[in-house]
């Protein structure tokens, strides 16, 4: 497609530079320059708006900045600085996701700073953000930046808001101010902080968010219960807790707190396992750290904690903990592999060496064993070749996927073709499979993994996130079908599942129940069961066929008691 920057010159952007669509129209990158182009360019930002919004001079707020012409020099877009490399915001709120990659409550702390300075920076020249929600703001790679973007919707001078989203919309104000801003930034840091929306969790009589938020009934309330996967509130600094609880509790819209001489006392609430009448629980492992993952093969302990890397007896420091770890397929050798500055490491971890190898990769990915990286427009898989005293690294190209609109989650790869969505799975080396899936469509995906014919997605859709839960098999032709469930407006938007060898998915919802099912599409097999041993901040595991889970730094097995 073929476009003119207004006062610049022409630019022609292909299928390799798009990134996403949504509503309004379809985002582009090349360089360090991303394109909107609307969808109707009947709903094209105005010229004066563009000009007004340039009054915000943060480098970390995306604004408008070139016009985009057509070939008939009609404006249908406009240009932007593109930031590579980054997450929605809304991914950094599980502990999952922060435990797999070091975010501590410090970090936090400081991107809930960072986006403060932003909301006032576009208070300090008249703008209102409105639209202050966490799909709207984006973290660097490192965890140590945000940036503000869909930044045209803002309200300026002489131009309304063009959108809101309803979980951060202050229901005791029709109109917007600095002070419904602070509201929704209060929803929004409250998030970053503790993982979950300030009016969700449960309470015995008021249900909804709008009941919640009308009677001022936040997290904070003695009568509401939060989930176990959530963070205590003593990662909340004081002045901040005591600012939240005026804003949520009190209905008071007040700027948060400036000069903030933070000390934050992470107090784990520890919860012993208790006994259970319908699961065996017996202790198995605990560790100095919290674990990420535990992998048995065969004589072979493995286990990935925020420290390092243990295994067996042994112990090897500063294994970043967003490593994906394989086992060479001869010698059972522990090989360890992270992307740094665009470039795969491999550390072969039972001999202690580096494994030289020169392949560009932006993303990995481990599923059976083996790993699969983005290289470009490319999908490869890993091969390690054993030789006598050394290990060699080649790649396979088995797919191909837009670059810049593809995202590598836990077992499965996630594409958006122009604003149609694909999974590629892999069930056997060499073996690309890409599956279309229309009910995607219109989601902003958050996560995602799969196991052994279980897809699990959770998407954001105007507010609220759901639970997508596929099951795959082949037809009679060979393509992939499936049969789907759809869990409606989730409180914590994390994914927590495992399929063992005999086929059963054992999966922890959000409600805190353990789902079992099979892996089998049309079963209509579902027992759910709800037991006080059972607590949603257990990361469900595999040995096999045994069922394996972790609590911060204890490993535990779990089976079905037998009824006699």
């Amino acid at each position: 497609m073929k476009y003119h920057i207004k006062g610049k010159g022409p630019v022609d952007l292909t299928q390799k530079d798009f990134i996403a669509q949504g509503g309004e129209g379809s985002i582009y990158a090349r360089a360090q320059t991303a394109f909107k182009v609307y969808i109707d360019p009947q709903r094209m930002i105005p010229v004066s708006k563009i000009q007004e919004l340039a009054a915000l001079t943060h480098t970390h707020i995306i604004k408008p900045e070139e016009i985009l012409l057509d070939a008939k020099n009609n404006p249908v877009g406009y240009t932007m600085q593109f930031v590579k490399d980054t997450y929605a915001l809304c991914q950094l709120f599980t502990k999952a996701f922060r435990s797999r990659n070091n975010i501590t409550p410090a970090m936090m702390l400081d991107l809930v700073r960072k986006l403060q300075d932003i909301v006032k920076h576009c208070h300090d020249n008249k703008i209102l953000i409105v639209d202050l929600n966490e799909l709207n703001f984006i973290s660097s790679n490192d965890f140590k930046d945000i940036y503000a973007i869909d930044v045209d919707s803002y309200q300026t001078p002489h131009f309304p808001a063009t959108a809101i989203m309803d979980s951060i919309r202050d229901r005791h104000n029709k109109t917007f101010s600095e002070g419904t801003d602070w509201f929704s930034f209060a929803v929004t840091a409250f998030q970053m902080f503790v993982g979950i929306h300030p009016y969700k969790g449960k309470h015995p009589t008021v249900k909804s968010i709008d009941d919640r938020m009308m009677k001022n009934i936040s997290a904070f309330n003695k009568d509401v219960s939060l989930p176990g996967a959530c963070y205590p509130f003593t990662v909340i600094p004081d002045a901040y807790k005591h600012w939240f609880k005026a804003v949520l509790d009190d209905g008071k819209r007040v700027a948060p707190p400036g000069d903030l001489n933070a000390v934050i006392n992470l107090v784990q609430t520890i919860k012993k396992i208790v006994g259970s009448d319908n699961f065996d629980i017996q202790d198995m492992e605990s560790l100095p750290n919290t674990i990420i993952e535990a992998l048995y093969h065969g004589a072979l302990k493995v286990f990935l904690t925020t420290d390092g890397l243990h295994i067996n007896r042994s112990f090897i420091k500063d294994i970043s903990s967003n490593s994906k770890i394989i086992f060479t397929p001869k010698n059972n050798s522990v090989i360890t592999a992270t992307i740094e500055r665009a470039m795969l490491k491999l550390f072969d971890a039972t001999k202690q060496q580096i494994l030289t190898t020169t392949v560009a990769a932006t993303e990995i990915m481990k599923y059976d064993n083996r790993l699969y990286l983005k290289s470009g427009s490319n999908i490869l898989e890993l091969q390690l070749m054993e030789l006598t005293n050394n290990i060699i690294p080649t790649t396979k190209v088995v797919g191909q996927c837009l670059e810049r609109a593809t995202t590598f989650f836990d077992g499965v790869v996630v594409q958006n073709m122009l604003g149609s969505y694909y999974v590629s799975i892999f069930p056997q080396a060499g073996v690309h499979q890409q599956i279309r899936i229309k009910e995607l469509d219109g989601y902003k995906i958050v996560d995602a993994k799969y196991d052994h014919n279980v897809l699990m997605i959770v998407g954001n859709v105007q507010g609220k996130y759901d639970k997508l839960i596929f099951r795959f098999d082949k037809n009679e032709t060979g393509s992939y079908v499936y049969d789907i469930r759809i869990v409606k407006d989730i409180s914590i938007p994390q994914i927590n599942f495992v399929v063992l060898d005999s086929g059963v998915c054992v999966h922890l919802n959000s409600d805190g129940e353990v789902e079992l099912f099979s892996d089998k599409k049309d079963s209509t097999s579902l027992k759910v069961i709800q037991d006080p041993a059972i607590t949603d901040d257990m990361k469900l595991m595999k040995n096999g066929v045994k069922l394996i889970f972790s609590k911060d730094d204890k490993l535990y097995s779990m089976a079905m008691k037998t009824k006699s």
